[in-house]
């Protein structure tokens, strides 16, 4: 397997509708995950780096040169549109990582997360997935020395500021995980 010196982005473009921005209609989510799980299993698993993102854009990110052609195949075979760039450091108003910040300072390590978390997603059912986002997030945290109740209050901490980019202030009581 022949790798990039730096990954490559494909972004998925006018395969489903954007609403508002920042959205899709579900049979749309359906779609795109129906699109990322062939490439999985016919082309991405082969690649040991690679990811993909919902932006709500579909975003693979390729390591393997051969896995980046066969993908690029697949998509013009099926009439999906998609343009290529380079990853971490993406054109102006694409997707790519912030010279100087977290991601680019331990990409090595976010690499590893982002592969881990991709295949994850592609692999395991949704009661698996949300152990494995707590046993991830447990061990993310545990090298640390933190103790439960600080991790659990790091968390809480980290949901309210996702929950504030969407405007929502406090943390529902009723939530229903998949």
């Amino acid at each position: 397997m022949i790798y990039n010196s730096a990954m490559k982005t494909i972004q998925i473009n006018n395969y489903v509708e954007i609403i508002n921005g920042d959205s899709v209609s579900q049979n749309d989510i359906s779609k795109m995950k129906s699109l990322i799980e062939t490439l999985y299993k016919e082309i991405l698993k082969k690649d040991l780096k690679f990811h993909f993102l919902f932006e709500p854009q579909l975003i693979i990110r390729i390591d393997s040169i051969e896995c980046l052609d066969e993908v690029k195949k697949y998509l013009a075979e099926n009439n999906i549109d998609f343009e290529e760039y380079d990853y971490p450091y993406a054109p102006n108003g694409k997707f790519g990582e912030t010279k100087g910040g977290i991601v680019d300072r331990y990409l090595e390590l976010f690499i590893v997360i982002l592969h881990s978390s991709a295949v994850a997603a592609l692999t395991m059912s949704d009661t698996d997935h949300l152990e494995f986002l707590e046993r991830a997030a447990h061990d993310l945290f545990n090298p640390k020395f933190y103790g439960y109740k600080l991790e659990g209050e790091i968390l809480c901490k980290l949901a309210k500021m996702q929950l504030s980019l969407v405007g929502i202030e406090k943390c529902p009581d009723n939530i229903v995980a998949p």
